[in-house]
């Protein structure tokens, strides 16, 4: 689904599977001349098994601040790496808001 949505926008895209390295940065993300770059969506299945601390966010929890235990198989673990704050680059902010439709159809 994310390369067609690449496809749609008239961006240029490369699939890469690696296993980074102790000391490896990966390629330079950079916006060029023209407001664009490079960006990476890193994506894998995970087992999450731990402890999570509730706390207040910007006043609008409604639940009282315990920590929980989460207990999750085979979960889907997505994060995207841009060259600039999405308010500060109208083409990060579109690679951003591209990521979340992709992941709202799934």
């Amino acid at each position: 689904m994310l390369k067609v949505e690449a496809q749609n926008i008239n961006y240029h895209f490369e699939y890469n599977r690696f296993q980074k390295k102790s000391g490896d940065v990966g390629p330079s993300l950079k916006l060029d001349l023209e407001g664009e770059g490079r960006f990476c969506v890193e994506a894998k299945r995970v087992n999450l098994h731990g402890i999570a601390s509730l706390f207040e966010f910007e006043g609008k929890s409604d639940f009282e601040l315990y920590d929980i235990n989460l207990s999750f198989d085979n979960i889907f673990y997505y994060v995207l790496v841009v060259p600039d704050p999405i308010e500060n680059s109208d083409f990060c902010l579109k690679i951003h808001d591209m990521i979340k439709r992709v992941l709202a159809l799934n």
